[in-house]
This record gives structure tokens, C-alpha cells and sequence, in this order.
């Protein structure tokens, strides 16, 4: 039997890509966005930073669940602002109502092929 030869690339490229999913990392993000003044589509600071590194997904949810909730603590009803939660996309975010300035803070695993930063 003759394999031809894009049946034999195509084979050669699944079983590569089985092996880089399988080893994959995940990543657990921080993203933070800070509105001046009322809350409107355009953010004043919005930046993502990376707060570690897991060998499976369930690791980096239980470490992002964990680190909402240490924020969450920290800040439990601080006196110049309003702590208020939602659930985008299934995570949990953060907002700090201050007085002339609101904060959203969130954290979301991905694995290590996919950074949700902007393109420049």
C-alpha cells in the first residue's frame, strides 16, 4: 500500500500536535484596568501581567480562585471605596469604586499558546 505524501504530512502534523497539547503549559494571567471618572468603554490603564506557570489547567484555576479571593480579603470593605464582584466569560472579576476612580482586577488561565495582551 503507497501512502501518498499529504495523507503522511498530514498524520506527521496531528500526531505533533497531540504531543504539544498534551505537554502543554498553563498560564495564569492578571488583568487589570483602572477607569477614570465614571465607567466607560475606554479604559485610562488596562495591562495584563503573568503570575505563574502550572503543568495542568485545574492547578491554575485553583491557584486563580485562590488568588481572587486573597484580593478579596485584603480588601474586604476598605474605607474609600465600594468592593463589588461579577462573572465575565467564567471568571470572577473585581471592582474597587473609589471616589474618583474605579479598578477591575481578574484572573484567567490560559495554556501557554494563547496571550490574551493585545497585538502592537
Amino acid at each position: 500500500m503507497k501512502w501518498s505524501p499529504l495523507i503522511m504530512v498530514l498524520v506527521l502534523v496531528i500526531a505533533v500536535a497531540s504531543v504539544a497539547t498534551a505537554g502543554s503549559a498553563w498560564v495564569l494571567w492578571n488583568e487589570y484596568v483602572k477607569f477614570e471618572g465614571q465607567l466607560t468603554a475606554e479604559s485610562t490603564v488596562k495591562f495584563w501581567d503573568v503570575l505563574n506557570a502550572f503543568e495542568d489547567r485545574q492547578q491554575c484555576l485553583a491557584q486563580a480562585k485562590k488568588y481572587m479571593e486573597s484580593l478579596r480579603t485584603r480588601h474586604p470593605n476598605p474605607s474609600d471605596a465600594k468592593l463589588t464582584t461579577d462573572e465575565v466569560g467564567g471568571r470572577t472579576r473585581l471592582h474597587f469604586h473609589f471616589h474618583n476612580h474605579t479598578e477591575i482586577v481578574s484572573a484567567l488561565c490560559l495554556p501557554d499558546t494563547l496571550d490574551p495582551r493585545e497585538k502592537k
